[in-house]
This record gives C-alpha cells, structure tokens and sequence, in this order.
C-alpha cells in the first residue's frame, strides 16, 4: 500500500467511527425520549390544570369586577 492509500484508509475509518458515533447518539436520545414519556406527559398534565385554574380564577375576577 502506498502512503495515499494508508491515509485513505484511515480517513474512510475514522469517518465510519464517526457516523457509528452518531447513530448510538441518535438511538440513545430516542431511547431516553421514549423511557421518559410517562414523566413528561405527567407534568404537562399539571401544567394544562395549573393554567385552566388560572383562567377560572381570571374569570371570576372579571365578573367580580364587572358585577
């Protein structure tokens, strides 16, 4: 092999760790998103009740106000 070629190799090696680098960093963040779903959904769950409470409360001032 010539000294070209070692290079390339090593090139086309590196850049194959590299993509397989990237794809276990892509499943891992799937994975990760997946396993904490049920947390996430359960905290915007009380967040969508936080607000409708804050827009009953505002409603009830405004007719307080208006009344």
């Amino acid at each position: 092999m010539s000294g070209f070629e070692v290079v390339g190799a090593l090139a086309a090696e590196a850049r194959f760790a590299q993509q397989g680098l990237k794809i276990n960093a892509t499943i891992y963040e799937l994975y990760r998103t997946i396993r904490d779903t049920p947390e996430s959904t359960r905290k915007q769950t009380v967040q969508f009740e936080q607000l409708i409470g804050i827009a009953m409360l505002s409603r009830a001032t405004l007719r307080f106000r208006l009344s």
